[in-house]
């Protein structure tokens, strides 16, 4: 489950079998409705567990149900995008077989999503911030004209989140010098 306004990831579950029905689905938005609030509405796709039982489902959580278009993948487009980088994450790495080991990537990569991603569309902030409405620091001037050979130390580190090289966390530190 992805809110739309600021990409945050709310939901990311592995189960067992690929064939999910109503119940587990309500169950699910149950759960991610307790922990961070009732959205409006929710949008799926054509999926056979979005069905009758999952709308009314829906209805006694208070939740506006919107189906999308068949064949539009740009009326669902911020989850497409997100699918896609999910794809391009899990290509390179070896895989868990259990149910739980899979569940606990799926955690990191979660959340590297919200804390370490920026996204272009909040004006490159990451879903966390745009959640907590956190306004992005004032740039610290690399040079002033008062004192141009003045210049700061600056430290770049490249960490990862868990054990997943492919998370990436960079860090830059800029800490002027005494003069």
């Amino acid at each position: 489950m992805l809110d739309g306004a600021t990409r945050r990831l709310l939901c990311l579950r592995a189960y067992r079998s690929k064939a999910l029905d109503s119940q587990q689905m309500i169950q699910l938005v149950k759960v991610t409705t307790m922990k961070h609030g009732v959205p409006a509405n929710l949008i799926t796709d054509h999926g056979v567990q979005f069905r009758n039982k999952f709308k009314l489902g829906l209805k006694t959580l208070g939740i506006k149900y919107v189906r999308g278009q068949a064949r539009t993948p740009s009326f669902n487009g911020k989850v497409e995008r997100f699918f896609k980088t999910l794809r391009l994450w899990q290509r390179p790495a070896l895989w868990s077989t259990t149910q739980r080991g899979i569940q606990q990537r799926l955690d990191q990569y979660q959340a590297w999503y919200n804390t370490e991603r920026p996204h272009q569309a909040l004006n490159n902030s990451t879903p966390d911030e745009a959640w907590h409405c956190v306004q992005p620091a004032e740039p610290i001037p690399i040079r002033t004209a008062d004192c141009p050979y003045h210049t700061p130390n600056i430290r770049v580190q490249r960490n990862q989140i868990g054990s997943d090289a492919n998370l990436p966390v960079i860090k830059i530190t800029v800490h002027r010098l005494a003069a």
